[in-house]
């Protein structure tokens, strides 16, 4: 099994095929990201955790705040969120229609839907709706850099908790996870809100599946991030050990969901 070190950094940069991404360590598991423009001016925000600690990243980085990307509406997603955009007017907002008549914020965002394209320095940031975790949740796929942003559907040997069950939510949830495994490559790093995967680890174990090459390749990621981080994840690796993943249908996912769930 992996044990990760405290942060030793406020901040930490993953570099994509042509962007560099700005890890934010938030809360006691969240992250928030920051896609730098190439002169490192510039930024998009994925979701926020944390407003007070984007802000003054924001602000001693000395960055322009061009955008902001939401997955979904939960509260370690949208913190602050019109504090930011008041500071930062410039900033488009991007979220769901269903979302932004959730009142939990007052900003007026450009609404997305599955199929959408929003450019981000010089690159398509491809929107795909992705419900399962919340009825109204969306993901971001950069397939030049092989970067994805998909907030709380897919962890590192996990996916999210279902918060608004409905008839048919595992089949939507199992379609979401399967939509993301076709459009992305085995080299696409995972950029997911929560720093879930020790835990989710311990739940394969008793699983009773051989964890052996898992742990193998996990620790080598996690060497590479001084042992501090275990995201971003990478597909290939998902696709091989994450059970979520590999679920066949809506009725095995939904009993690995459920096992998860009492775990």
């Amino acid at each position: 099994m992996i044990t990760l070190k405290p942060y030793s950094k406020p901040y930490y940069i993953d570099k994509t095929k042509n962007l560099e991404v700005l890890t934010l360590p938030c809360r006691a598991d969240n992250y928030t990201y920051l896609i730098l423009s190439p002169e490192k001016k510039e930024a998009f925000l994925v979701d926020c955790a944390d407003h007070k600690k984007t802000l003054q990243l924001l602000k001693d980085l000395n960055l322009s705040l061009k955008g902001i990307l939401l997955t979904h509406h939960h509260f370690d997603h949208v913190d602050g969120l019109d504090v930011i955009l008041k500071e930062h007017p410039e900033a488009s907002f991007y979220c769901t229609r269903i979302d932004q008549e959730r009142d939990v914020f007052d900003a007026k965002g450009q609404w997305v839907k599955e199929g959408d394209e929003i450019e981000i320095f010089g690159e398509k940031a491809e929107v795909f709706f992705t419900p399962g975790h919340t009825t109204s949740h969306v993901s971001y796929y950069l397939p030049e850099s092989e970067a994805l942003f998909c907030g709380d559907l897919i962890f590192s040997l996990g996916c999210g908790r279902v918060f608004e069950p409905y008839e048919e939510v595992y089949e939507d949830f199992f379609g979401s996870i399967q939509k993301m495994k076709s459009v992305t490559t085995d080299d696409t790093l995972i950029f997911c809100a929560h720093e879930y995967t020790k835990k989710n680890l311990e739940f394969h174990a008793s699983l009773g599946l051989n964890l052996d090459h898992t742990v193998e390749e996990l620790e080598k990621r996690c060497k590479s991030l001084n042992f501090e981080r275990s995201v971003p994840a990478i597909m290939g690796f998902e696709k091989k050990y994450n059970a979520f993943l590999d679920a066949k249908s809506p009725e095995s996912f939904k009993h690995v969901r459920d096992l998860k769930d009492q775990f």
